[in-house]
């Protein structure tokens, strides 16, 4: 699906391009009314809801790559498939998303510091008493690549998370039985938590 990973890309670019635009002229507004306060507020709205927009595009082209990939159909097709699915489980989207963030950003967090240590550990000739006196430059390089590796490889862990998720939710809405009672128990509990929390913050 080439094409389909072409398509999504380029709503994304399109976003992007009207906000590097939009911003481009609010340089301009700004510097030709540095004292209108609504004309910066007017600006500040907009900029705001074109964030938003490109925040949700981004996470309709990740689920309907999802959809795509399972049933083999259109980019529109999956992006409505997948916005109507994740709409009737929004409590279960609510529930499951922080979790995991957490997840993931433990992931990358252990993958950063494990790089910058064992390339601390290796300057120091394995001497581990011998670490805090490392090069803090070669340190800082050390976590800067282990960043950009732990985000790279804990992406696939977020996007498989996404996968099982549509496919529980799938598979409860079809009935075929194959989601495990274990699985299923958890998505309980944490769909039970979400809506206590709700219940109690209206209370």
């Amino acid at each position: 699906h080439l094409g389909t990973a072409a398509f999504g890309s380029l709503i994304i670019a399109i976003v992007e391009m009207i906000r590097i635009i939009f911003n481009y002229f609010c340089t301009q507004l700004k510097a030709a009314n540095q004292d209108n306060k609504l004309v910066q507020f007017m600006m500040c709205c907009v900029n705001c809801c074109l964030a938003c927009l490109e925040r949700f595009i981004n996470f309709l082209n990740r689920n309907a790559y999802i959809q795509v990939a399972i049933h083999s159909v259109s980019f529109c097709t999956g992006a409505k498939d997948a916005f109507q699915l994740l709409l009737r489980n929004c409590l279960r989207v609510a529930a499951i998303t922080p979790l995991s963030s957490i997840f993931v950003f433990l992931g990358t967090a252990m993958i950063t510091v494990a790089t910058a240590f064992l390339g601390a550990l290796f300057m120091t000739n394995f001497k581990v008493t011998a670490v805090a006196n490392a090069d803090p430059f070669v340190v800082l390089v050390m976590i800067l690549i282990g960043f950009t590796v732990g985000s790279a490889f804990m992406s696939v862990y977020s996007m498989t998370i996404d996968t099982i998720f549509q496919c529980y939710c799938m598979d409860e809405e079809w009935g075929s039985g194959h989601t495990s009672e274990e699985f299923k128990g958890f998505m309980v509990k944490q769909e039970q938590g979400k809506a206590d929390l709700i219940a109690n913050n209206d209370i």
